[in-house]
């Protein structure tokens, strides 16, 4: 059979024994139109928070005229168009949609040509670094976004959360808003020797309504503190703040040294204090005794390291006498 909506000339010939006569007068005519095959080349040329932008070429064999092509899929009926793009407008934040797109001859529609694709959503926060300042601050730096057009970025979330060092199980969180165009943002009053995990989320405006990029919770954008180290690294590694007592097992170790030293320097301060007590109290003994006694020959041998007072005394005794 022949093709449709294709031109075929002709002419006719009148054959005898002789041979072929000469060739009638050609006619061109053309073959009617039928239903065209699918679009080809149909894909997403641009995403928006709320608009997909779609782009097609022609049928490879189009078997007729398009008159139109009739795109169906999005948040409104079946549109015809006469272009081969085409914008869906009015659709859902971060949605996925099937679109089918079917072009027309006056034979009637094609086969579909079907495509998936999906809105904008809010794009991860990435590179998230944490560099420890002291042992309860630590600066949380991030990469900017880059949102669609039909969005308005708001600022960035920095999530904290304590986490135990040894069980990684999850404490309550904490959260810090930096305006938009804010790339850092510094994070202080954490517990000294706790372990933290941070992880930043964007936030977007779209039509008045705010959307939330995801949370990392592991790998390189969600970092985890340690405080038994003093090294800051943007993977799910350790990084430490400065050593302190308690939480690990250097504090500890610290924490007893230090217990043991109070214990040995209160020891010796009491000895003192009581070498001192023992001694002002045999000379005091020793002067009473011998100004009351009035005996100028001989002072005990146990009562040792008379006062100078006690010696002054027993001169005057021996004086008077």
């Amino acid at each position: 059979g022949l093709n449709p909506y294709t031109q075929y000339s002709c002419y006719v010939t009148a054959n005898t024994s002789v041979g072929e006569g000469s060739p009638s007068i050609v006619v061109t005519s053309q073959t009617t139109e039928s239903v065209p095959d699918p679009v080809t080349d149909f894909k997403l040329l641009n995403r928006a928070f709320t608009s997909i932008t779609l782009v097609w070429k022609l049928p490879l064999v189009p078997k007729g005229a398009v008159l139109l092509y009739q795109l169906s899929g999005g948040s409104f009926p079946a549109t015809n168009l006469s272009a081969t793009f085409a914008v869906e407008r009015g659709l859902d934040v971060a949605t996925t949609y099937t679109f089918i797109l079917v072009a027309w001859t006056i034979a009637g529609p094609g086969e579909p040509a079907i495509l998936k694709a999906s809105t904008a959503s809010v794009p991860n926060v990435t590179d998230v670094t944490v560099v420890v300042l002291n042992a309860t601050t630590v600066q949380v730096s991030w990469t900017a976004v880059q949102i669609p057009s039909d969005g308005e970025l708001v600022g960035y979330h920095v999530y904290y959360r304590a986490v135990y060092s040894t069980q990684k199980r999850q404490l309550s969180g904490n959260s810090q808003f930096f305006p938009a165009g804010a790339t850092l943002g510094v994070i202080g009053s954490l517990v000294y020797s706790q372990t933290y995990q941070f992880s930043v989320a964007a936030e977007v405006s779209v039509m008045g309504l705010s959307y939330m990029s995801n949370v990392s919770l592991s790998g390189s954008n969600s970092p985890i503190i340690n405080p038994a180290l003093a090294t800051s690294t943007q993977a799910s590694t350790t990084v430490s703040l400065p050593l302190v007592l308690g939480g690990s097992l250097a504090g500890e170790l610290v924490l007893i040294l230090l217990i043991v030293v109070l214990i040995a320097s209160i020891i010796v301060l009491i000895r003192r204090k009581s070498s001192k007590q023992f001694t002002v109290t045999n000379n005091s003994i020793l002067e009473q005794h011998t100004l009351e006694r009035g005996d100028n020959k001989y002072v005990p041998v146990q009562w040792l390291r008379p006062s100078v007072m006690s010696m002054n005394a027993l001169l005057l005794q021996k004086q008077k006498c």
